[in-house]
């Protein structure tokens, strides 16, 4: 387990379906990175507060163990997110339209996915609705970070995976 600390950018709330009903599991991005936090957030978790917290791996996703998590200092009036100034901004648009494209990508590539066998899913109707909505939900929230850096320039690029640019490609 490593420890993370840092000033919580974002808090995600995605809805999804559990077994006793729907629920609304929790994400924070600190430090540029997404960490799933389940469906309770300790109390002073938000955005623009310094957070300390344990992590835990679980298969390709890496939790925030929220029970060891620490609200070091709430936000401050320079870190804080500032309150939305009525009317709908350009901004606040185009992030309605990243996450509506990010969240149909997300339903495609689990479609995909699934046609391929590239998933395994629970044997009971019921469990593989709910594992396939929280995979879509999962994914449209990694698409939707993603994206939402690309469109403000915050996207961090691997220059290893993209190769040298000013030789030539056999392409």
């Amino acid at each position: 387990m490593s420890k993370v600390t840092g000033i919580i950018e974002k808090v995600w709330e995605n809805a999804v379906k559990t077994r006793t009903g729907h629920a609304t599991a929790y994400s924070i991005v600190v430090e540029g990175t997404k960490y799933s936090c389940g469906f309770k957030l300790p109390p002073g978790v938000v955005e623009g507060a310094n957070v300390s917290f344990g992590t835990v791996v679980n298969g390709n996703y890496t939790n925030a163990d929220t029970k060891t998590m620490e609200v070091l200092a709430p936000p401050t009036a320079h870190t804080a997110t500032p309150a939305p100034k009525g009317g709908t901004s350009a901004e606040a648009r185009q992030e309605v339209i990243v996450y509506q494209s990010s969240r149909n990508a997300a339903i495609a590539v689990v479609d995909i996915m699934e046609r391929a066998g590239a998933i395994k899913l629970p044997a009971k109707q019921a469990d593989k609705y709910d594992a396939m909505v929280a995979l879509v939900g999962l994914l449209t929230d990694e698409f939707h970070c993603d994206a939402m850096d690309v469109y403000t320039g915050n996207m961090v690029v691997n220059r290893e995976l993209l190769g040298d640019p000013t030789t030539e490609r056999d392409d």
